[in-house]
């Protein structure tokens, strides 16, 4: 059997590709944000209460149990290629810094602030990551593993089926937050649906609100349309200046 630890990509342009193949596109594929969210609280739910629960909703919880341990994988195993390919792209690793030309906190509006707040340009309505966890998504991915190790939480998460099959909640047989860790699944989960953006090279651009609000113009590549060079450089990539003069 292959070692998936030791795969390589079958060519260089799909590496990005291939580090979420891991498992991390596979466990949210046929789910939408808010349908992912709403099973993961059920979970929850699920392992903090004492109702019984019928054969066919044990099922689907721990189908929804299957999907967090494959995510859990699939963040390792981009980690782990990342570091072992040496495999660095601009727009994780690019070094962020403060705009110099931006006003002052004291005289920006209630409004400006809210376009403004690092996560106001995605689409989903994220609100878990830090504002250098959505600037770099691979952040997201190590500080949820900093306390505990792949080994340790896969045996925390196999801990949880067994409580879901035998009925079994959480409190009554362990001292243990699960509310810290749904939040960390959760941060986990927003980092993931941000890797696949950016796999997919439609990785927002943080001022998504000027060109869409303010331009009325909708970006379609990415980081290449936050460019005013790039914006105004597609004008002549049709016709040339002669015939827009």
């Amino acid at each position: 059997m292959e070692n998936a630890y030791l795969k390589n990509p079958e060519d260089k342009w799909d590496t990005q590709w291939f580090l979420l193949d891991g498992g991390i596109f596979e466990s949210f594929r046929y789910d939408t944000f808010e349908s992912f969210n709403d099973k993961l609280w059920q979970l929850v739910v699920a392992l903090t209460s004492n109702r019984d629960r019928s054969a066919e909703e044990k099922q689907q919880l721990v189908r929804t149990l299957d999907s967090v341990v494959l995510m859990v994988k699939g963040c390792h195993y981009f980690l782990h290629h990342k570091k072992r390919l040496k495999f660095k792209e601009d727009w994780i690793d690019i070094k962020w810094c403060k705009n110099p030309y931006r006003c002052l906190k004291k005289y920006r509006s209630r409004e400006d602030q809210k376009l403004n707040h690092h996560l106001a340009h995605f689409q989903e309505p994220f609100s878990m990551l830090s504002r250098e966890e959505a600037q770099n998504f691979t952040v997201a991915f190590k500080n949820f593993f900093a306390e505990m190790d792949l080994c340790s939480w896969l045996d925390l998460l196999d801990d949880w089926k067994s409580y879901l099959q035998h009925g079994e909640s959480l409190f009554e047989l362990m001292d243990y937050a699960p509310l810290k860790t749904y939040e960390k699944l959760r941060t986990l989960y927003e980092a993931c649906i941000i890797s696949y953006h950016w796999a997919e090279i439609n990785y927002p651009p943080p001022n998504h609100h000027l060109i869409v609000d303010y331009l009325s113009s909708e970006y379609v590549d990415g980081y290449d349309s936050a460019s005013p060079f790039d914006m105004a450089g597609s004008v002549f990539h049709e016709k040339n200046y002669v015939d827009i003069r």
